[in-house]
């Protein structure tokens, strides 16, 4: 076969190919953020410095259609043309989120979702996983072991191991505990490492008044639990509990309907949609990073987390998955 005809049969198929496949339709991509500042450990790469997390949302809002969370189902459905969408969302609920995070939002005209823990709401501590990392990375020395009475079973060896892999293993068992377990938990890592800074002020759950002062025209207030478990890990009835507890301590706030929810850790199975089906909710996000369609379930929506990337980058990471869209 000579090449030129050779080269003819493969662009033939290549457009055969193309015209068989169904439309993926429109697609657009759901960030998550947690954190706008600098703390002094970020293990868990939460946070975004705030004048980078200022030239992402520059980026975003030159590059990108920016909608609402709650709107893109439709935009998606409806809209056939123009740059990609994107949805800004925000998990846990902390500080920084308003007192920083919200005016650069609003200097950019970019709108955002903030899922919010309802238990940890007006806490004067930090949430668990960022008191742990502060006692267990800043700690001066730490014991040999780490064995706690009210986790029977779970021994940490801590001599000749970095300090990020303990971090994780205790990390791993609290995760696993209820609310009452791991605040008991929490009390006696406090004996055992004791004395971490102070916290910083922003790194603090919002208060009633401040979530209510976060939502705006702009931006949304949205459930994610009431204690921040692995809902994998719960039966159905109580993942059901969970997020409808979270949802009416929002509308209480907020005096109006709360139906977006945000899996926490991105856990979620089948029992997991239903149980957000149950407690009333229309749209539920979940952690995986990939582009979401009009076709896309409703209750799986992906998200990509930013991290302390430059925004050049977090645009090729958006470009790349809306050009890997394909067809739900």
């Amino acid at each position: 076969m000579s090449p030129r005809v050779d080269t003819l049969i493969r662009r033939v198929v290549r457009m055969a190919s193309r015209l068989a496949r169904p439309m993926a339709g429109p697609s657009a991509v759901v960030l998550m953020y947690h954190r706008v500042a600098q703390p002094m450990v970020d293990p868990w790469n939460l946070s975004v410095a705030p004048d980078l997390f200022d030239r992402q949302i520059a980026m975003l809002a030159k590059r990108y259609r920016l909608v609402p969370l709650d709107e893109l189902p439709e935009r998606l459905h409806r809209d056939r043309g123009g740059p990609p969408l994107v949805a800004v969302t925000f998990d846990d609920g902390y500080r920084d989120n308003l007192v920083v995070a919200r005016p650069i939002l609003e200097k950019h005209g970019c709108p955002a979702t903030l899922f919010v823990t309802t238990g940890f709401i007006g806490w004067e501590t930090p949430f668990w996983w960022d008191e742990l990392a502060e006692r267990v990375l800043c700690a001066r020395r730490l014991p040999d072991r780490i064995a706690l009475a009210t986790v029977p079973g779970m021994t940490v060896q801590t001599d000749g191991h970095d300090r990020v892999d303990v971090l994780f293993a205790i990390w791993a068992c609290l995760r696993k505990l209820s609310s009452p377990q791991r605040d008991a938990a929490m009390a006696e890592l406090r004996e055992a490492l004791p004395g971490p800074m102070p916290a910083d002020p922003n790194a603090l759950p919002m208060g009633v008044d401040e979530i209510a002062a976060f939502a705006g025209p702009l931006f949304d207030i949205a459930a994610h639990t009431v204690t921040h478990p692995a809902l994998t890990d719960l039966s159905l009835e109580a993942q059901t509990r969970e997020i409808a507890e979270s949802r009416i301590a929002l509308e209480r706030i907020l005096d109006r309907p709360v139906s977006s929810f945000a899996y926490p850790y991105g856990d979620f199975d089948d029992g997991s949609v239903k149980a957000a089906l149950d407690a009333g909710m229309k749209l539920a996000c979940t952690t995986e990073p990939s582009s979401f369609g009009h076709r896309h379930p409703l209750l799986r929506v992906p998200r990509l987390q930013v991290k302390s990337i430059p925004p050049q980058e977090l645009g090729l990471r958006i470009d790349s998955l809306i050009q890997l869209a394909t067809p739900r």
